[in-house]
């Protein structure tokens, strides 16, 4: 049986999925100006914000691309730019309950 962390087993509740590498959700979790990251910038989120902001801005792209397929670029440019701005990913996880 594994030891979870208490914070990340009721997150990993609230949103109804087990992550398989507690070590990539520990990097996920940790600013770089936790203790843990002070000597190394790769033990922050940093680089996987790096990559989730890759993957969601292909993911909304391809949603655009295909409900929006007769607009122009710049119209689904503008609509990319809204809905991965940080503000629109912020409500949706209010509306998650995952809010810090």
């Amino acid at each position: 049986m594994s030891r979870k962390k208490p914070q990340l087993a009721a997150l990993e509740e609230r949103l109804g999925y087990v992550f398989r590498d507690r070590a990539l959700l520990e990097t996920a979790l940790t600013h770089m100006s936790a203790p843990e990251a002070e000597s190394s910038r790769l033990k922050s989120y940093q680089r996987l914000e790096f990559l989730g902001d890759r993957v969601l801005g292909l993911c909304v792209a391809r949603m655009l691309y295909e409900r929006f397929g007769t607009s122009e670029e710049g119209d689904m440019s503008r609509r990319l730019a809204e809905l991965v701005r940080k503000e629109s990913c912020a409500a949706a996880a209010q509306v998650w309950n995952i809010a810090p």
